[in-house]
C-alpha cells in the first residue's frame, strides 16, 4: 500500500514487538500463573492454621515477619521463573541474533551464502506454518468453530480492528507523527493478530478460545478492513 520503505518500517516494528511486547506478555502470563498458585497455597495454609490449637499460633509480630519473608521469597521466585522463561524463549534469541547480524551486515557489508539465506527462509516459513497448524488443531478439538461464542468473538474483533487503530492514531498523533508514517501506523494496528500470543495463552490456559478465534477470524477479515482504512486515510 505504501511502498518498500513502509515494508522495511513494518519489519522494524515486528522486531521491536518480539523484543519488548512478547517478553512483557510472557512476564504478565507468568505473574498471573504465580498469583493463581499463591492463592491455592494461601488457602491450604489457612485451612491448616485453623486446625492448630490457639496456644500454638504465633503472635501478630511473628506473623507479619513471616508474611514479609514469604512475599520477598515469592517475588524472588517469580523473577527467577520469568528469567528462565525469557532465556528459553526462541523469539528473544532469534530477534537478538537477527539484530546482531543486521548490524554486522550493515557495518561491513557481509552477506550470508545463498544456501544459508534459503535455509533461514525455510525455517521461517516452517515455523509459521507449524504454529498455524497447532492453532487449527486446537480449534478442531472444540465443539464449535467459534469456540468463545459469537458475542465474545464480536467484542474481540471490535477491540482489535476498531479500538486498536483508534489508540494507535491517538498515540501517534501525540508523538507528532504525520503524513505517511501516521497512515502506516494506523493500518499496521489494523493488521491481524499474531500467532505467538495464542501460543502463550494456550500454554498458560488463559482464554485460548478467545485468542484462537481472534487469530483465525482476524486473518479472514484483515484484508477488507485494511483496505477500508487505506481508503479512509486517503481522503
Amino acid at each position: 500500500m505504501y511502498g518498500d520503505k513502509s515494508a522495511t518500517l513494518l519489519a522494524q516494528i515486528v522486531v521491536l514487538q518480539s523484543l519488548i511486547w512478547y517478553n512483557l506478555l510472557l512476564l504478565l502470563f507468568e505473574l498471573n500463573a504465580t498469583k493463581a498458585a499463591s492463592e491455592t497455597v494461601a488457602a491450604v495454609s489457612q485451612d491448616l492454621g485453623e486446625e492448630e490449637a490457639p496456644e500454638e499460633a504465633q503472635g501478630k509480630e511473628g506473623e507479619e515477619v513471616a508474611q514479609t519473608r514469604a512475599k520477598k521469597s515469592k517475588a524472588k521466585q517469580i523473577f527467577l521463573t520469568v528469567g528462565k522463561k525469557l532465556m528459553t524463549n526462541p523469539n528473544t534469541h532469534a530477534t537478538v541474533l537477527g539484530l546482531i547480524w543486521a548490524s554486522i551486515q550493515f557495518r561491513w557489508d557481509i552477506k550470508f551464502p545463498a544456501i544459508v539465506e534459503k535455509s533461514i527462509a525455510i525455517l521461517s516459513s516452517g515455523g509459521l506454518g507449524m504454529a498455524m497448524f497447532s492453532l487449527g488443531l486446537f480449534m478442531a478439538s472444540r465443539p464449535n468453530i467459534i469456540a468463545c461464542g459469537i458475542r465474545m468473538a464480536a467484542v474481540a474483533m471490535a477491540m482489535k480492528f476498531m479500538a486498536g487503530p483508534a489508540l494507535m492514531a491517538a498515540a501517534s498523533t501525540t508523538l507528532g507523527l504525520k503524513g505517511r508514517l501516521l497512515r502506516v501506523a494506523i493500518v499496521q494496528a489494523a493488521l491481524p493478530q499474531g500467532v505467538v500470543p495464542f501460543v502463550f495463552a494456550k500454554e498458560y490456559n488463559i482464554y485460548p478460545d478467545i485468542l484462537s478465534t481472534g487469530v483465525i477470524f482476524g486473518m479472514l477479515i484483515a484484508l477488507p478492513v485494511a483496505l477500508v482504512y487505506y481508503l479512509l486515510l486517503v481522503f
